[in-house]
Parts: structure tokens; C-alpha cells; sequence
């Protein structure tokens, strides 16, 4: 059976009502170089493309359009049409999505949103849509994993301890996964509703692409989620 260009990633949600889905190389290869391009692979019929304008802030935005999100790393719905989108290469895909009902999004997540706050503002977002806290399923989806995450002592004091080893050669290696389900945990998310993904975009070079061991010649993964269409 010919393998997917994409991961399916409808089944972390309990809402069956929800897709959710995520490009890889082969995606890119078979010549889909946009995130419109990618919906239509990946299944999603719907022409409101939520596409934040990425710029590792923690501004997360509710929408009920599609186009371009200004001064966004993150985006949110309620509306069935809207598909709401990202692009990383590295950083945390954080898939978002309710229980029963229609309420969904996906944020950019990487080491300085992390530190920064971009989880406590979406959480700040989820519940000013008065959405239970304990109601909401999480994904975080293919990234750079604590395996490969090296930083400097320059930025080190910046990452809760916990979360960082050092190895014999006295390098930092940071488990960004960690970090953010920490912070999903103390922000109200139960812990039986994140799923983390344990795939490692710099060490996968097969699947996925990687900023850190490409440099700026990197491409960018999509993730995508909305509303399944009958």
C-alpha cells in the first residue's frame, strides 16, 4: 500500500468531528509547496485557510476568516469553514481541540514563544471563549526533541532546570516537549489529554525537515486542523 504524504493525526482528538493532519518531505517532493496546496492533499475541501504570520511572538488570535493572521503565531476557530494552520521546521506544532464541541486551533511553539508565554496565551484565549479547560484535547506534534536540542549557557537560565541535561562533554540539551506540557499541566490541561509525539525532526532527515541542520535552506512542515466535511 502506497504510504501517505502526510500524518493523519485525527485520532489524538476525542471530537470526531475533528481532522487534524501534518505534511512531511514527501509531501513537499510530490511538488505541494504551500499550505493551500497541502489542505487540498491532505483532505481538508474548506477555502478559509487561517495562515498566521509567523514571527516567534506568543500572539494567539481567534478568527472566524481564512487569509492571512497578522502578528500571529497561533490561531484559533469555532467556525466549521475556517482551517487553521502553521508551518515549522523544528518548533512545536501544539494541536488544540474540544471534546464535543466545535472549538479548535494549533499554535507555533518554539524555544523563545516557550519561554516567553505563547501557552499562557492561549490558554488566556481558550478560556475567554468560555471553553472548559478539562474538556480540551492537546497534540504536540513533530519536533526537535530534547536528543538534539542543544543550547549555550548564554540563554540556559532562560529554561527551567528540570527540563535541561548536560552531558559529559558539559553541553546543554533542552527537552522542549517537557517544557510545554509542564505549562499545559499548570495552565488547567489535564495530563491524560496531551499526547506528545516522540518523532525528532533534526535526527529523522527522511521525514522531515530541519531548520537547525539545514540552516535557512530549510523547508517548512505544515499542521493543519478543522472540521471534518461530510
Amino acid at each position: 500500500m502506497k504510504k501517505a504524504n502526510w500524518l493523519e493525526l485525527s485520532q489524538f482528538f476525542s471530537n470526531k468531528k475533528i481532522r487534524a493532519s501534518f505534511s512531511m518531505k514527501r509531501s513537499i517532493n510530490s511538488e505541494i509547496f504551500n499550505v493551500l496546496d497541502f489542505a487540498k492533499l491532505s483532505g481538508f475541501k474548506h477555502d478559509l485557510i487561517a495562515i498566521p504570520n509567523q514571527t516567534h511572538s506568543i500572539n494567539v488570535k481567534n478568527t472566524t476568516i481564512g487569509g492571512e493572521i497578522l502578528n500571529s503565531d497561533g490561531v484559533f476557530s469555532s467556525n466549521h469553514m475556517v482551517v487553521c494552520s502553521i508551518k515549522v521546521a523544528d518548533c512545536l506544532p501544539i494541536f488544540f481541540a474540544h471534546k464535543t464541541e466545535l472549538f479548535f486551533g494549533i499554535v507555533h511553539a518554539g524555544w523563545r514563544g516557550l519561554v516567553n508565554g505563547i501557552i499562557l496565551e492561549s490558554i488566556k484565549l481558550i478560556k475567554s471563549r468560555k471553553i472548559a479547560l478539562n474538556q480540551v484535547d492537546v497534540f504536540i506534534g513533530p519536533s526537535i526533541q530534547a536528543c538534539c536540542f542543544e543550547v549555550g549557557g548564554d540563554i540556559i537560565d532562560r529554561f527551567n532546570p528540570k527540563f535541561i541535561k548536560q552531558n559529559m562533554n558539559s553541553k546543554y540539551f533542552v527537552n522542549l516537549q517537557g517544557i510545554a506540557k509542564n505549562k499545559l499541566e499548570i495552565e488547567g490541561i489535564l495530563k491524560k489529554h496531551i499526547k506528545v509525539s516522540e518523532d525528532c525532526t533534526y535526527c529523522q532527515f527522511e521525514r522531515y525537515f530541519s531548520f537547525r541542520r539545514e540552516g535557512d535552506k530549510s523547508a517548512r512542515m505544515f499542521g493543519l486542523i478543522g472540521v471534518k466535511q461530510k
